[in-house]
């Protein structure tokens, strides 16, 4: 029979290893990961597709889209189809070599992420390496995804938010570079940063128009026609909810009103919290996770943006961190059905627990009974 003294100390070693040897798990994993892509050919193959092609395609007077065609971009899956603001960032990169031009991308999403975690005051090295080896953001360097520019978007508008113009461009930019993050106008308007509101979509109208501008307006009269058939392409794919509909029997045109009342819903709610002058914390991650699960077409490296309101609720060591390698129970952006809807759940659990969680939770430290640890609003 155990002594009590042994057993405490059982629990003690417990808690000690588990947290590290979670840490050197999705260090292999994520290591695991992005060698068989590398050695299948496919490392950064968006990135190469899309912002690499497109940048060469304007710099040589061309459109940099396709053909708004569903079976031509079923048939390409790194097709360039975003915004053109987003190429201000690939064209000084294109002048390299195709690999280089891979490498410093993604080295730049590395740095951006950790200058997020950086910004919003993230000391522990651990909840770094969770967030660098984590699914999502692995997924995005093997494919060569800004999602750590975004991510540091993000962040900046947080951090800054006091600061009118600074948040305003900050939220403006990620708009006009990825147009589903536009919830974060609602954030601002939400808790009546008006002049910031106003400056996001002064800077968003702007870049848009510039860049549309910059490359001489071509495409711009059939980019609604891509995106419509862009979505008709890729509705059934990736983990939104639109498609964890169509595995579910439903038809694409009922399928498609699915994401669009769950971004209702989490806008309402963004609107709803921003009464409160103590709810920022929770109305920003409303708006994120808005973002993330309101969007017609979802791939899990849309999912990095998240781990910035991960940061500003939980930014010392908790429990909540820990649960990130849970996302490796995925492994693909072309998932199964049953991967599909397990995606989406882990999304919305890892939402309800950014926008609800009122304490934080530190690992191995819990809060006395009838007191609350605070939260960083």
């Amino acid at each position: 029979m155990r002594t009590p003294v042994r057993s405490e100390g059982l629990r003690l070693a417990a808690r000690q290893l588990v947290p590290p040897s979670i840490v050197v798990l999705a260090l292999l994993l994520a290591g695991a990961k992005l060698f068989f892509q590398v050695r299948a050919g496919g490392f950064g193959s968006d990135f190469k597709g899309s912002i690499f092609l497109a940048s060469h395609e304007v710099l040589h007077g061309r459109s940099p889209y396709p053909p708004a065609d569903v079976g031509s971009l079923a048939a390409r899956p790194d097709a360039f189809v975003y915004p053109p603001a987003i190429l201000a960032l690939g064209l000084p990169v294109s002048l390299l070599s195709a690999t280089a031009a891979t490498l410093i991308w993604d080295l730049l999403n590395v740095a951006a992420l950790a200058t997020a975690l950086r910004t919003l005051g993230v000391r522990d090295w651990r909840l770094y390496a969770l967030a660098l080896c984590s699914f999502p953001f692995v997924s995005s360097i093997g494919l060569g995804q800004p999602a750590g520019l975004l991510a540091l978007g993000c962040a900046v508008a947080w951090r800054y938010r006091s600061r009118a113009m600074i948040a305003g461009a900050a939220a403006g930019s990620l708009i006009a570079a990825k147009v589903f993050l536009f919830p974060l106008v609602f954030w601002l308007l939400a808790t009546r940063r008006w002049r910031a509101a106003l400056a996001s979509i002064a800077a968003a109208a702007v870049l848009i128009a510039g860049s549309w501008a910059a490359i001489g307006f071509r495409g711009l009269t059939e980019y609604p026609h891509l995106l419509r058939a862009l979505s008709d392409a890729r509705q059934g794919l990736g983990y939104s909810a639109a498609a964890v509909g169509m595995s579910a029997g439903a038809s694409p045109d009922h399928a498609r009103l699915i994401p669009i009342a769950l971004l209702l819903v989490l806008l309402a709610l963004t609107l709803w919290l921003g009464m409160s002058a103590r709810a920022d914390a929770d109305c920003f991650a409303a708006a994120v996770a808005a973002s993330v699960l309101g969007t017609p077409i979802l791939w899990m490296h849309y999912a990095v943006v998240l781990l910035v309101p991960l940061a500003v609720r939980y930014r010392d060591n908790a429990a909540v961190w820990f649960g990130l390698p849970a996302f490796w129970l995925l492994a693909s952006e072309n998932p199964t059905s049953r991967e599909r809807d397990l995606g989406l759940a882990l999304l919305c659990v890892l939402s309800a627990a950014l926008i609800v969680r009122r304490t934080r939770l530190r690992l191995g430290h819990a809060a006395p009974p009838g007191r609350s640890l605070p939260v960083h609003d």
